[in-house]
């Protein structure tokens, strides 16, 4: 988009400014890890249960979910196949790395 008047421009900004302000944003940031191993699970999905957001760990198993603020009290999820699907409450892990083990299953 190519704004040509100047005063437009700056209603615009301070539009965005100000609702960037009212938007607060969380993140969890982890890594997830084999319980028996120890070893980095890669490309594990992570996401906030019952909502639509969600991210996918890296090759080293390392993510970052970012989530507005209202979604502070939902549950996080940990999938991957071979493994039991991890959930917990999400508050604990609010602004830190975490670790995070998933346990393999046996898959018939």
């Amino acid at each position: 988009i190519v704004i040509s008047q100047p005063e437009y421009k700056a209603d615009i900004l301070k539009k965005l400014l100000a609702q960037e302000q009212r938007s607060n944003f969380l993140r969890v940031d982890g890594v997830i890890r084999d319980q028996q191993t120890q070893e980095s699970i890669p490309y594990a999905a992570v996401s906030i249960s019952n909502t639509s957001i969600g991210t996918i760990a890296n090759a080293e198993g390392e993510f970052r979910l970012v989530f507005p603020d209202s979604l502070s009290n939902s549950q996080l999820k940990i999938t991957h196949i071979g493994y039991k699907t991890f959930e917990t409450s999400i508050r604990a892990y609010i602004q830190r790395v975490s670790l995070f083990h998933l346990t393999p299953v046996q898959i018939p």
